[in-house]
This record gives structure tokens, C-alpha cells and sequence, in this order.
């Protein structure tokens, strides 16, 4: 199952900034060199924002593999 985050808009903590905010202010640092067409801060800040991205994706590969465990396993 997945779980949907509540919306960021009012809300001062949710799980994103709790957990991994890294992913948050790269991504945003990605935009904000994109969009001053500053191509150094691009890669820099891509590279970055890939390696938060990765170890996200990474976390939630164990939890699944974790829960996949407890609970029996899938068929």
C-alpha cells in the first residue's frame, strides 16, 4: 500500500522535511540554477540532489523489503 503526504502548502513539518529535507533543497537549488541558466550550479546541484534521491530511493527499498518480511511475504 501506499501512503499519500498530506500537502505541504500550511503545514510546517511533514515527512519530507522531517526525514529527508535534503531531497527538498537540492531539488529546489536544481531549480533555481535552471532557471538563472547558471549551467555550473546545474550539474553541481543535480549530482547532489541525485545522491538525496538515491539514498530515499534506498531507504525505501529496505522498508518494503523489512515489511515484506514481517508480514509473510507476497505470493
Amino acid at each position: 500500500y501506499y501512503k499519500f503526504s498530506t500537502e505541504l502548502s500550511g503545514v510546517l513539518t511533514n515527512y519530507l522535511t522531517i526525514n529527508i529535507p535534503e531531497v527538498l533543497i537540492y531539488g529546489a537549488l536544481v531549480e533555481v540554477a535552471i532557471s538563472s541558466e547558471q549551467d555550473e550550479q546545474i550539474n553541481k546541484w543535480t549530482g547532489f540532489y541525485k545522491d538525496a534521491l538515491d539514498s530515499l530511493i534506498g531507504m525505501d527499498n529496505v522498508d518494503r523489503l523489512m515489511h515484506q518480511n514481517i508480514v509473510g511475504g507476497y505470493s
